[in-house]
């Protein structure tokens, strides 16, 4: 879609997931300009993670317990029948729990009405994914410059996934903000300013782009 200029690249959930392949990968070298991930952390990194910090005593084994009880739903989806069967049941309540819980407007054009359906299809990414890439994390690097826009209110994905992540990469920016996992639906404006104003700044010039708290996250 864009044949003469590199693209900035933005995921969201497993969309952001998807994204580290292609950035941490060479089969796109130079075609990615910069990548915004929002809720969704390399697999691999995620595996890298959990075996340095999941041990007794280290400080951020607390916070990673915290994370792996609300990852409950990972486990859940690796059941048969019972996930599809749940979201055919109570996928039509899903635009209330959005609405009701979540801070997404009641306007929003989103869920689709074949959420049911495509929900069920997606549990099979974590079936295919999951297990081999936290088992068996490879060393994922990228000199792509990243941003991580950390929702700090994200009840799936909680920032303790993001850290260590400048192990894997050359230039990052960390951008918290106050929101739910659906932060691109319950504030649109913030995320498009934040994507806009990170892709103006690659585009000016080779300035490094890091994280204040840099050494607070170490692998």
């Amino acid at each position: 879609m864009s044949p003469d200029r590199p693209v900035h690249l933005v995921g969201h959930d497993w969309g952001s997931i998807h994204s580290w392949e292609s950035v941490t990968g060479t089969r796109l070298a130079g075609r990615i300009a910069s990548f915004t991930s929002i809720s969704g952390p390399c697999l691999d990194h995620v595996g890298h993670l959990i075996r340095a910090r999941l041990r007794p005593r280290h400080p951020d084994l607390p916070k990673m317990l915290r994370q792996a009880a609300r990852s409950w739903y990972i486990a859940y989806f690796h059941l048969p029948l019972l996930p599809a069967l749940t979201w055919r049941a109570l996928g039509h309540r899903w635009r209330a729990f959005l609405t009701g819980s979540q801070g997404v407007p009641g306007d929003t054009p989103y869920p689709a009405p074949t959420l049911a359906r495509d929900a069920v299809s997606g549990t099979a990414l974590y079936r295919a994914n999951m297990l081999p890439r936290l088992l068996r994390p490879r060393n994922r690097r990228t000199t792509v410059p990243v941003q991580l826009i950390i929702p700090t209110r994200d009840f799936c994905v909680t920032p303790v996934l993001s850290y260590g992540v400048e192990h894997w990469t050359g230039r990052i920016q960390r951008r918290p903000i106050d929101a739910g996992h659906w932060v691109q639906l319950s504030h649109p404006e913030d995320i498009a300013s934040r994507i806009a104003e990170f892709a103006n700044r690659i585009e000016d010039g080779p300035r490094r782009t890091h994280t204040p708290d840099h050494t607070a996250y170490p692998i």
